[in-house]
């Protein structure tokens, strides 16, 4: 098993949103394929996430809400084996998300 498919082992599961409980994402590792699928259980939400590169414990993707036609990248940052960082450097922001499996 390559390093690469280690580090991305270590991003699958469930996360939620340390303040909203609605707003869950699920990465999915499948060989040397990672999949992001973002939820908000609170409003409808459609979004396309695509992996752009992978580096340790660092996923940077591509982001796409299709129901408010606007994207920019994202970037995640895994912490520890509980916690993992979203960030945009374009909007600014950065959210914690906590494992919930």
């Amino acid at each position: 098993m390559s390093t690469l498919v280690l580090s991305q082992d270590k991003l699958k599961g469930v996360w939620q949103h340390e303040e909203n409980k609605d707003d869950l994402i699920i990465i999915y590792v499948r060989e040397d394929n990672v999949r992001f699928y973002n939820y908000r259980l609170d409003q409808p939400f459609n979004i396309d996430e695509k992996v752009i590169s992978v580096d340790g414990n660092h996923v940077h993707t591509s982001y796409y809400d299709i129901l408010n036609d606007y994207g920019f990248e994202i970037y995640y940052n895994l912490l520890n084996s509980n916690t993992l960082i979203r960030g945009s450097e374009k909007l600014n922001i950065e959210t914690t998300y906590k494992r919930i499996n």
